[in-house]
């Protein structure tokens, strides 16, 4: 195994320990970061949050009631990242991994 695995592992060990009310005033200053930063700009890309990340759903929901900007995230197709527009959770199905991803066919 990698160092770099290691590292990976160790901080997946971690993240598992805490329970999502735990989580939720991390989560949230998170949250109030991305918000505050998407100020001027017209695209935000961001990821579906999987097994313990950041909780990123929240920030998806606030975004799209901002319709100032576009909000993207990553498809996976052929070992390619492409990124698509989604303007809601209907816009998003379980890809590799079972992590969701836009439903756009690229």
């Amino acid at each position: 195994m990698s160092v770099k695995q290691d590292i990976a592992d160790a901080i997946n060990a971690q993240r598992k320990k805490y329970d999502v009310e735990t989580r939720l005033p991390w989560d949230k200053a998170i949250h109030d970061q991305v918000i505050e930063r998407t100020s001027g700009h017209k695209v935000v890309a961001l990821y579906a949050a999987f097994n313990h990340e950041v909780d990123t759903y929240a920030i998806m929901e606030t975004l799209w009631w901002d319709r100032t900007l576009t909000l993207v995230l990553p498809k996976i197709s052929n070992k390619v990242m492409t990124f698509h527009p989604v303007t809601g959770f209907q816009d998003l199905t379980p890809g590799q991994l079972g992590i969701l991803e836009p439903t756009t066919v690229v």
